[in-house]
């Protein structure tokens, strides 16, 4: 037999065969379709041809030619593991599965086939399957250090760190050269919460290939846990230059750049990742995230969406487009984005889906429901402080608890950071020098605590006193620029941990630091536990700190009356008048009387609907009773057009006596 040219079959192999070796891609696929058709069930050739094709960038077309390859030659299993790796790596899953099961059937003794097997169930989320398979390979082939990594994977996947662990090591005990076992323990140990070993770990495989991409990124992530971030960031870095269009490093940096306060580039970084993996789900939620902080929120929806798109069962995405629709207002579809989070959360993540749902139902003017809420979410184990904040802070919209146990869950909120023993100050004690004072707030901005510190911090007298800020603010605005104008020093808090704040207001020298609002918003009352100052002061918190390094609370005998019932840790100074709030530049000129155009009186509130209770609204009913025809606008951005936040007023205040037709929910405009 010979082709067209005269040439025998095995001549145009050779030729085929030196043609693909040499590269020349068009010349070898020439050659072997000229065979297939002389030899159409040649195994030998359908592979070569296959092989071909993938080095030519058309895996699709070589999954063909290795299935002809395979039912020629039925009994060779090399040519079924070949097209189950093929058919993995094309995310075609059960017919891989069925290969490398076809395989078997030929090879059972074949380690390397077991693992196989395993990896392309465990790829189909069939871990109890995967892991028999890992098992058997281990059992077959104990002496490869390869099975053991591939086992421990699995295990750690399994949640069985412990024995992922355990074959980590026994990988490294066969091949202290793998690399990627020093990589896989480092990470494993890593989300142990052993950093130092990690990065040890890390480090060991970066020696043995200074290239290692995936090592040099979860190094990044080991020295953002211990707050390394120049060695993070460089990490990153690298891990780019070395491999520009890996998104993972993009997105590894767009991390470390959160943690510096540097929101504008990590939102750079994440669309970046985004741009190279557009199926990043993780990427599309935290860039959702970030234009969150941003004040960016209907951005920040659209990026949501998209990565739960992506990956629907993404509890803390759901939390985040809880968070982003109550921003917009929107909050009976924030409430459903935050119920849909409850619906899917694991145990570790449960405490911040209820507490989602929680901040929706405050806002909607449902306290009660709120603090039920709260009150399980403070139950999970390990609940994150500022949830537990967020609890007392609910509770001072009610009433009901003994003052014992009211101040008992504030101390209880002292346990949540124990700071080291902190060194003596270096403030020298000279009578004569300026005190410095330290003011420390998220709410340095268009918001009442701002405006009512403006005219406080431009009344000090300069020649007595200096007055630095401490900024938690991640939107900042004129207001803020205004602010800063007002003191002697600046500093913003974003990124920094509560310890590594307290080291720079002691750097300072701080002699007095207020920490304002505690329980409210960003705030960060927990530095005080630090001993960040000599003296620290609690202004414009509702309610006791509850935390025994907080020395005073600023208050006036209304919010803290002489005989009142209430409990401090803080020694109360009351002030003759507490509020400074200056006159609004921009406010309207006064308007006719409503009573003029309507015949009757429009009370109105403009307030947070949080904070009307039950007992508030019974006692505006009787205000509105008391006085006919008279009328309650209710207004505050626009809560009270939600359909919850609606029927939640217009059935307290019908129960009180007071008809929907006396009542105007309405929206700032």
């Amino acid at each position: 037999m010979s082709g067209a040219d005269g040439l025998p079959p095995d001549q145009l192999l050779r030729q085929a065969v030196a043609a693909h070796r040499g590269g020349r891609i068009r010349e070898a696929a020439q050659l072997y379709e000229r065979l297939l058709r002389l030899l159409p069930k040649q195994p030998q050739v359908l592979a070569l041809y296959a092989e071909l094709k993938l080095a030519a960038g058309e895996p699709e077309q070589a999954v063909p030619l290795l299935m002809r390859a395979a039912a020629a030659a039925p009994q060779n299993a090399n040519l079924r593991q070949s097209l189950g790796h093929l058919l993995q790596d094309l995310g075609r899953l059960p017919a891989a599965v069925q290969s490398f099961r076809q395989a078997l059937r030929l090879q059972p003794g074949n380690a390397e086939l077991h693992s196989d097997l395993g990896s392309a169930l465990k790829a189909q989320g069939k871990l109890a399957e995967a892991l028999a398979s890992f098992r058997q390979a281990v059992a077959t082939k104990p002496e490869l250090a390869e099975l053991h990594l591939n086992l421990g994977g699995a295990l750690k996947l399994a949640g069985d760190l412990p024995a992922a662990r355990a074959c980590y090591e026994a990988a490294l005990q066969r091949n202290p050269g793998l690399k990627q076992a020093h990589n896989n323990l480092g990470l494993l140990l890593l989300a142990q919460g052993d950093v130092a070993a990690a990065v040890e770990y890390l480090q060991q495989a970066l020696r043995i290939d200074p290239d290692y991409g995936e090592a040099l990124l979860n190094l990044s992530l080991a020295e953002l846990a211990r707050r390394r971030l120049d060695a993070a960031e460089a990490h990153c870095r690298r891990a780019i230059a070395l491999n520009p269009a890996g998104a993972a490093g993009h997105y590894n940096l767009a991390q470390v750049l959160k943690a510096r306060g540097r929101f504008t580039d990590e939102a750079t970084s994440l669309r970046e990742a985004i741009r190279l993996d557009p199926g990043f789900a993780l990427a599309h939620g935290n860039l959702g995230a970030a234009l969150l902080d941003a004040g960016r929120a209907d951005q920040a929806e659209a990026s949501l969406r998209q990565a739960l798109a992506l990956d629907p069962s993404a509890t803390a995405t759901h939390i985040l487009l809880a968070h982003t629709l109550r921003d917009l207002g929107r909050l009976d579809e924030a409430a459903r984005a935050a119920e849909e989070a409850i619906r899917r959360a694991p145990p570790v993540e449960r405490a911040a889906a209820l507490a989602s749902l929680a901040q929706v139902r405050l806002q909607q003017g449902l306290a009660e429901a709120a603090t039920s809420l709260l009150q399980d979410a403070v139950r999970e184990p390990g609940v994150d402080p500022d949830i537990y904040r967020t609890y007392l802070a609910s509770l001072l919209y009610q009433r009901g608890d003994a003052p014992q146990d009211r101040y008992e869950r504030r101390r209880h909120f002292a346990s949540f950071a124990k700071a080291a023993t902190a060194a003596p100050f270096a403030n020298v004690p000279d009578p004569g020098r300026r005190l410095r004072l330290g003011y420390l707030s998220s709410d340095l901005r268009r918001h009442p605590v701002g405006r009512h510190l403006a005219p406080l911090l431009a009344g000090y007298d300069r020649r007595c006193f200096e007055v630095f800020c401490y900024a938690e603010v991640r939107q900042p605005d004129a207001e803020t620029a205004r602010l800063q104008g007002l003191v002697d020093g600046w500093r913003s808090s974003l990124g920094l941990t509560d310890a590594e704040l307290a080291a720079q207001i002691r750097a300072d020298g701080i002699d007095i630091l207020v920490i304002c609002a505690g329980h409210f918003d960003h705030n960060r009352p927990l530095v005080a536990q630090h001993r960040a100052a000599p003296v620290q002061v609690s202004l414009f918190d509702g309610a006791s700190s509850g935390l025994p390094e907080m020395d005073y609370l600023l208050a006036d005998r209304r919010m803290c009356p002489r005989d009142g019932s209430e409990l401090y840790a803080e020694r109360v100074i009351g002030l003759p008048r507490f509020y400074s709030h200056p006159p609004l530049e921009a406010a309207p000129p006064v308007g006719p009387l409503p009573m003029l155009r309507h015949g009757a009186v429009t009370f109105g509130c403009f307030n947070n609907p949080a904070k009307l209770s039950g007992e508030t609204v019974r006692l505006w009913a009787a205000v509105l009773r008391a006085v006919p025809r008279s009328r309650l606008l209710l207004k505050y951005k626009s809560t009270y057009l939600g359909k919850a936040t609606a029927k939640h007023f217009t059935s307290e205040f019908s129960a009180a006596g007071i008809g929907p037709e006396r009542l105007e929910l309405t929206a700032s405009p």
